[in-house]
């Protein structure tokens, strides 16, 4: 398994989201773009859907409350891409596009084993651990941090990243940056060790930076969490940048699996929120 990051915000570069292989977005889709707040985008950006005839997109995403009753992803999505909220609906991108309600628990995707949880959030917020092929991966991009200097972790928390090969973890805020935005929904870089020593994480990955964060700042917050990190006997930690790689050996994989896993002309994302 292969995890690439790449941008989720142009003006900064600093805030990145993991995906798995890049493609090409239409005219139209960049359009949806901006009126999705780029989350539906992003999603077919970090897909292997290039929008051509015959593939299929499935997209993941949580159910939204809405007027104390739960919204299915796909009727959420529909009901602001289209007018009189904006004029191009999700029907207008080329392929087969499905949005799913994520599924409670653990579901199967293509041949790996995906397992959701709730993440404390500013509103519901999902974390996904994704088991294939031998490895498995942890995705915590939005974590409320309970408070200064906490070290207490939601026990769904701990069981989605419990002895992942790696944990990519939300670790936006500084100490000072917390202090001031301590009910924004993120927490700090030491928060996301913690997170990652409790849960047996062999790597942590630290993406999700503040966009006010310059490279010489996050390189100083990585460095002190390496530094944590060797006190709490955690493994590797680094901070994600925009085209990293991470490469995760996987058990040996049957070649007719294989084969038939680059054939798919299926590609799914999970989103968050």
């Amino acid at each position: 398994m292969k995890i690439k990051f790449a941008s989720a915000n142009p003006s900064t570069g600093s805030l990145a989201v993991p995906v798995f292989e890049k493609s090409t977005l239409s005219d139209a889709a960049k359009a949806v773009d901006m009126a999705a707040g780029g989350a539906i985008t992003r999603a077919i950006k970090a897909s292997r859907f290039s929008g051509k005839a015959g593939e299929t997109l499935e997209i993941y995403a949580p159910a939204t409350e809405c007027d104390g009753c739960d919204m299915e992803a796909a009727e959420a999505v529909k009901s602001f891409l289209a007018p009189p909220f904006f004029p191009v609906s999700l029907d207008a991108l080329h392929g087969d596009i499905s949005v799913r309600s994520t599924p409670s628990g653990s579901f199967t995707v293509g041949r790996a084993t995906v397992t959701s949880a709730e993440v404390p959030h500013c509103g519901r917020t999902l974390g996904y651990r994704i088991e294939a092929g031998g490895v498995s991966v942890a995705y915590v991009p939005d974590h409320q941090q309970p408070g200064p200097d906490a070290t207490e972790v939601a026990p769904a928390v701990l069981e989605l990243a419990r002895g992942v090969d790696l944990l990519i973890h939300d670790a936006q805020f500084d100490a000072a940056d917390f202090a001031a935005k301590s009910d924004w929904g993120h927490c700090t870089v030491e928060y996301a060790v913690q997170v990652a020593a409790q849960a047996g994480a062999r790597r942590l990955a630290l993406f999700h930076h503040d966009p006010s964060h310059d490279d010489d700042t996050i390189d100083a917050l990585a460095d002190a969490a390496v530094l944590l990190a060797d006190d709490l006997g955690l493994g590797e930690v680094f901070a994600s940048f925009e085209g990293m790689t991470v490469a995760l050996d996987p058990d040996p994989i049957d070649m007719t699996e294989r084969a038939a896993a680059a054939g798919s002309a299926t590609a799914s994302v999970l989103i968050d929120r």
